[in-house]
């Protein structure tokens, strides 16, 4: 199949989980330390109070309000492949280091003490995002957000119950917007189904 880029109009629709397999090939490859997988930067912000966050590279979505860069449709062009350990280590020295690029919220925040894995779609990956875990299960940060649009998760139950053995640290921030109001499911029947769907994550 040809990779699906940004959309186009009149584009043809296409299979989030199949996209997701194709983006993996891409985005991830053995290394001598376990699967490595791209990522764009490591880096604290004064989101959530300040956290160390890393930006992952690839989606399997295509959402037109998505504010991911070019990472997100060309994956083979960005990033750089790191071990969970680089990835982990990574993170550690973001939340050392605090929030670097700007003095104004340097001083608002000056300590980082939470983690996380945002950017595109961070659970493309499984065996690569539950090794990260591991290095995070064993460090003296409390909290590691995982923010994810669900569709792997959705579909991979085994995923889940691997995940939930970090529940001790781990949040997982599922994401689902529209890009209008009207997108989102109005019928009762139907906004039950969506919200059912979404708890069995």
């Amino acid at each position: 199949m040809e990779y699906q880029r940004f959309l186009t109009q009149g584009f043809k629709p296409f299979n989030p989980l199949e996209l997701a397999k194709e983006t993996e090939k891409i985005v991830t490859k053995k290394g001598e330390e376990g699967l490595e997988r791209k990522y764009t930067n490591f880096y604290s912000v004064p989101v959530y109070r300040g956290i160390a966050t890393g930006y992952a590279v690839g989606c399997c979505l295509r959402c037109i309000y998505c504010w991911s860069d070019w990472s997100r449709d060309f994956p083979e062009k960005f990033g750089n492949f790191y071990s969970p350990k680089q990835v982990a280590q990574n993170l550690f020295k973001a939340a050392e280091e605090g929030i670097i690029y700007s003095n104004y919220w340097r001083k608002l925040i000056t300590k980082v003490n939470k983690l996380r894995l945002s950017g595109c779609e961070p659970t493309i990956g499984k065996e690569h995002l539950l090794a990260i875990l591991e290095f995070v299960e064993n460090s003296k940060y409390p909290l590691f957000i995982l923010e994810t649009n669900g569709i792997i998760l959705g579909s991979d139950k085994d995923y889940v119950k691997r995940l939930a053995e970090f529940k001790d640290k781990i949040y997982v921030r599922v994401s689902f917007k529209a890009a209008t109001q009207k997108a989102l499911p109005k019928e009762p029947v139907q906004l039950e189904n969506f919200i059912n769907s979404l708890l069995k994550l």
